[in-house]
């Protein structure tokens, strides 16, 4: 056997933050690693079926796991909140329409202003309009 420090085994739970019950369903699994509990044992201890250790034990191994994978060095990338682009690209749409609006608004009325001189250099008064034939 080596020298040194004597592990502190299951006892490294304690030190990580978290409730109690949480705490004691850790300690049952690893316990079972090292040989110190049976699944069986440890199932009873925690008031559970063997079949609910056996899968409580595989979703803490995939989280241990999952946890352990790769990833990107460096900050993570800041999360893209796509309602609020969303958001603006509809207000600049709204923005733009609105801009289109005033801008035929004033065509028409400057289309208007001018059929309204080129009538009045004709003569022409409000309320003539052709004549009607007779049939």
């Amino acid at each position: 056997m080596s020298k040194g420090r004597k592990t502190k085994g299951v006892g490294h739970v304690d030190n990580l933050v978290g409730g109690d019950e949480e705490k004691a369903r850790l300690k049952a699994i690893l316990a079972t690693f090292s040989g110190e509990l049976t699944v069986a044992e440890a199932s009873r201890q925690l008031g559970i079926t063997t079949s609910r250790f056996a899968k409580l034990r595989a979703e803490v191994l995939q989280g241990a796991l999952d946890r352990l994978a790769p990833r990107p060095v460096g900050r993570p990338a800041k999360e893209v909140d796509e309602m609020a682009l969303l958001k603006e690209e509809m207000e600049r749409k709204q923005e733009r329409a609105d801009a289109e609006r005033l801008i035929l608004r004033t065509l028409l009325q400057v289309g208007q202003s001018m059929l309204d001189d080129e009538r009045e250099k004709k003569g022409f008064t409000p309320g003539e309009g052709r004549k009607k034939r007779n049939r």
